[in-house]
């Protein structure tokens, strides 16, 4: 999948620090502006911005300003997500007025941001989410939800399914238990201890005749899918 950058602008230096953090382990890129300038600047940079990302309430600013600067300066209609700790029904319906594709409660969890951010960016840039994932032999298949490994059909549930799918959008990369567990628990009130099970049944089933499976554990941060 063709990793595509987001323009967080927030003026307050701690929060734009932390919100940038949990956008890059989501898998996206990240370009932070924390003016109007900076917003313009950004727009006009040489690496292309794909989704705008803001506060509702800024230092000197409105999240709907900034939106009238990002619809007016950039080439292309870019999606724009404004976030705040409370929105309200008069807010959400000022915010679609003025072109806005979703405004965001905080505070939001990793896979809900990144569930959220990638139902937009699928939608405006569809080319930059193929069906399929590869990673050294094991294809996996977003559409028909199947998984295979030198050549053999793995069959999963549809919660290994999904951890399958987050640990391959990010190989090299180790994933949390704490993100692992997220894509699971809204389904099935899963605890953290349960993601290691989990990861272990997962591994099994990737076990092909006589390959060890690619995902391993790292002590005290989580499992990483080996490239």
């Amino acid at each position: 999948m063709t990793q595509l950058t987001i323009l967080l602008v927030e003026s307050s230096g701690p929060k734009a620090g932390l919100l940038s953090s949990t956008i890059e382990t989501v898998g996206f890129k990240v370009a932070h502006a924390s003016n109007l300038q900076l917003v313009a600047d950004a727009l006009t940079a040489s690496d292309p911005i794909h989704l705008v990302l803001g506060n509702w309430i800024q230092h000197g600013f409105s999240g709907l300003e900034m939106a009238d600067l990002v619809h007016g300066r950039s080439k292309v209609l870019l999606p724009i997500v404004l976030y705040a700790p409370i929105v309200s029904s008069e807010e959400t319906a000022a915010a679609k007025k003025a072109g806005i594709s979703d405004v965001l409660s905080l505070p939001i969890s990793e896979i809900e941001l990144y569930q959220k951010l990638t139902r937009i960016l699928r939608e405006r840039y569809p080319w930059a989410y193929p069906s399929r994932s590869i990673v050294g032999d094991i294809e996996l298949d977003r559409e028909s939800h199947v998984v295979m490994r030198r050549g053999k059909r793995i069959h999963l549930t549809p919660n290994d399914f999904r951890l399958l799918e987050l640990l391959l959008r990010k190989p090299g990369e180790v994933m949390s238990r704490e993100v692992l567990l997220e894509a699971i628990s809204s389904h099935d009130g899963a605890g953290i201890r349960t993601v290691d099970v989990r990861v272990q049944r997962l591994k099994a089933a990737l076990t092909v005749g006589g390959a060890p499976p690619p995902i391993k554990a790292v002590r005290g941060k989580g499992y990483v899918m080996e490239e």
